[in-house]
């Protein structure tokens, strides 16, 4: 907590990720005293893990997410927010229709489509035993868990559901989220409102059908439009990393200072202030905003603040391979979004989307972009250390998938490989517990400093979007600023 409200209220924001930028925008935007703004990042660019490649043909890479989701309270919310800061002519919505809501997973040697509709979930198919409608219909009557104690994820699933579920629909789920282990993957943290349905409704089943929405935001043109034409999700022009840039724009007209090439190396607290030591200078401050990763804001803190270091290590995270490949002349034989492998299956990816099959980017010479995403909590195991890995085996192994799943002949015209280190936190069993531990230290403490971004609340942009603006306003209300 602050004590004395300086005028201006000098704030440093750690990272240009969409968590920092959103807190700079409601800071901006709520804060009832003059605030002077500094957002530090150590990138030469804005936007974090939403990261473009942009080719003068028109092709798109993108090594992070490739789109957001547009239903439900928090995906409106964000198109709210999307049109206040005026870049809602440059989204671009995806309706849905037969291909992008088509999924599959790749299980016992072949793809197989999942149910998206009622009726294709009538009868069985591949790789279940049974009818999804018969194990909903069996779901309804098992008995809830009475405790509120935490479980994994495939507990949950082997639980509520059956072993089948478990082992082909939550390990897939999980390694396409968050790239992680359902094994040891918080259920509670990971899918609250699923884990809220059994509490909530004795089942998870009635959960979905009887659960309202609590939206009472009052809507953009932006968000209704998505309502209205029925987006399942939506991206950007030129790519997702548009989106930061574009964000960026709008706050330095508004006055915020944006540090590129800004390294931060070492934050201390000392008299109510802060001191963040950088590459280039020391900058001073009245509080620190951090949206890093807890993994990186635990190495910049100094030895006076060992206990939260501790306490920010002990969450983990997830390092992905993620590797971009174009070919000419060749065509996804599947008409989806892409697949998912799960974690009982032989095969050393995670999962492929089909880019050029579903965003709405243009491509020339009859192309066909794909993306294969490896490593997660397997990383090491699979390729060794990210820092000295060999690229060309990811490179290499992406490219035999795509041969041995997809039929593909030929060679990539175009291959990019990124290895996106400690980009997914994952949220294991008890994680809650962990982060009310560094929240109640950061209040016992009264240091003038607030940890937000994806550690936790959802790894999602729209999770990042509106629990970033959340944890703002209430550190603003905290402090006597809102």
């Amino acid at each position: 907590m602050v004590h004395r409200i300086p005028n201006p209220f000098r704030i440093i924001i750690l990272g240009s990720g969409i968590s920092g930028l959103s807190a700079a925008e409601t800071v901006i935007k709520y804060s009832q005293v003059p605030c002077k703004v500094t957002l530090v990042e150590c990138e030469p660019h804005v936007g974090g893990w939403l990261q473009s490649k942009v080719y003068e043909d028109g092709s798109v890479f993108e090594h992070g997410p490739r789109s957001a989701r547009s239903i439900g309270d928090t995906a409106l919310q964000a198109l709210n927010i999307m049109s206040d800061i005026g870049i809602g002519s440059k989204i671009i919505g995806i309706p849905r229709n037969k291909i992008t809501s088509t999924r599959y997973i790749y299980a016992n040697g072949k793809m197989n489509e999942l149910p998206s509709s009622i009726s294709s979930m009538l009868f069985r198919q591949d790789p279940f035993s049974r009818s999804i409608i018969s194990i909903i219909a069996k779901e309804l009557f098992v008995e809830k868990n009475v405790t509120d104690e935490d479980e994994s994820i495939y507990s949950f699933f082997c639980r509520r559901f059956n072993k089948e579920i478990a082992d082909y629909l939550a390990t897939s789920l999980c390694r396409g989220i968050f790239g992680g282990d359902a094994n040891v993957l918080s259920m509670k943290s990971c899918f609250r409102q699923v884990f809220e349905f059994e509490k909530k409704y004795g089942s998870v089943t009635r959960g979905m059908f009887f659960s309202k929405s609590g939206n009472a935001e009052s809507l953009s043109d932006l968000a209704l439009k998505a309502k209205r034409e029925k987006w399942t999700s939506w991206t950007v022009q030129n790519g997702m990393q548009a989106l930061p840039k574009y964000w960026a724009d709008s706050l330095r007209l508004n006055g915020v200072q944006i540090l590129l090439d800004t390294k931060c190396e070492k934050l201390s607290f000392s008299n109510e202030k802060v001191f963040c030591t950088t590459n280039s200078c020391v900058l001073e401050a009245d509080a620190v905003i951090s949206s890093l990763p807890v993994c990186s804001l635990k190495s910049l803190l100094t030895e006076a603040n060992s206990t939260l270091s501790a306490l920010l290590g002990s969450i983990n995270f997830a390092t992905m391979a993620v590797v971009n490949l174009e070919y000419v002349n060749e065509k996804v034989p599947f008409n989806g979004f892409g697949f998912l492998v799960p974690s009982n299956q032989p095969l050393n990816i995670l999962g492929m989307t089909f880019d050029s099959v579903v965003l709405p980017h243009p491509t020339q010479h009859n192309s066909a972009i794909l993306t294969v995403m490896s490593g997660g909590a397997w990383f090491e195991e699979i390729f060794g250390n990210p820092n000295s890995c060999d690229e060309n085996m990811i490179i290499e192994s992406s490219v035999k998938n795509v041969r041995d799943i997809l039929g593909f002949r030929s060679m990539p015209r175009r291959v990019l490989c990124k290895i996106q280190k400690n980009c997914i936190p994952q949220y294991y069993i008890g994680h809650d517990e962990r982060v009310e531990q560094i929240k109640n230290f950061l209040k016992a403490s009264d240091l003038p400093l607030l940890i937000t971004g994806t550690s936790w609340g959802g790894v999602g942009i729209n999770d990042a979007i509106i629990n970033s603006k959340n944890d703002t306003l209430r550190w603003l209300a905290s402090n006597h600023m809102y």
